[in-house]
């Protein structure tokens, strides 16, 4: 017959007060991991579409530059769309080949444009046929101006935006305005000098 020893005090193992904290604990470590890194926070999505733009329009300039070619940038209301002007028939065509220029929908979200020298934000929904908002030209030139990603149904109001200068540079608006007095840019100053 098998002696049974009684247990010593270190061979208990883990009381059910001690299960159930680690059990609390673990549950609300979860809970705040898939609230921080929930991918259809309003925030979160209008930021990777600020990033997605802005790396495109980066690779889109070196394309216009190297190629010599026209691109424009058309923006729909949950999406954009590179264009590439045609010479021969001189219209403008949807980059469909290039997949690099590839987007997909970001929903609840609207997305505008405002000329550096325009006061008012325009929509392309007002813009008819394939008309970019803005263009990355072939010279190393941009039309200068702000691309705003407004989230819809939202109530707190949650927007980014990018700065497109000059030349073809495309950077968070926030950055320009920490730098403002060392780094203004042209269509800034002639701003600043307007009769208001």
């Amino acid at each position: 017959m098998i002696q049974r020893r009684p247990l010593s005090r270190h061979a208990r193992g883990f009381t059910l007060i001690e299960v159930l904290l680690v059990v609390v604990l673990i549950a609300v470590l979860m809970g705040v991991a898939v609230v921080s890194l929930n991918p259809e926070d309003p925030a979160r999505r209008l930021l990777r579409a600020r990033e997605q733009m802005q790396g495109q329009l980066a690779l889109a300039r070196v394309i216009a530059e190297r190629d010599q070619l026209e691109i424009g940038v058309r923006l729909l209301p949950e999406s954009w769309q590179f264009l590439r002007f045609r010479s021969t028939d001189r219209q403008w065509e949807i980059m469909a080949d290039e997949p690099a220029f590839k987007v997909k929908p970001y929903t609840g979200m609207a997305l505008s444009w405002q000329d550096a020298d325009a006061k008012a934000v325009a929509a392309s929904a007002e813009r008819p046929g394939l008309t970019p908002d803005f263009l990355l030209m072939s010279s190393g030139e941009a039309t200068p101006g702000i691309i705003r990603f407004d989230a819809i149904n939202d109530g707190r109001g949650l927007q980014e935006s990018l700065t497109l200068t000059d030349i073809g540079d495309a950077v968070p608006t926030e950055s320009l305005k920490s730098n403002a007095p060392e780094r203004a840019s042209a269509y800034d100053t002639e701003a600043a000098r307007a009769p208001r």
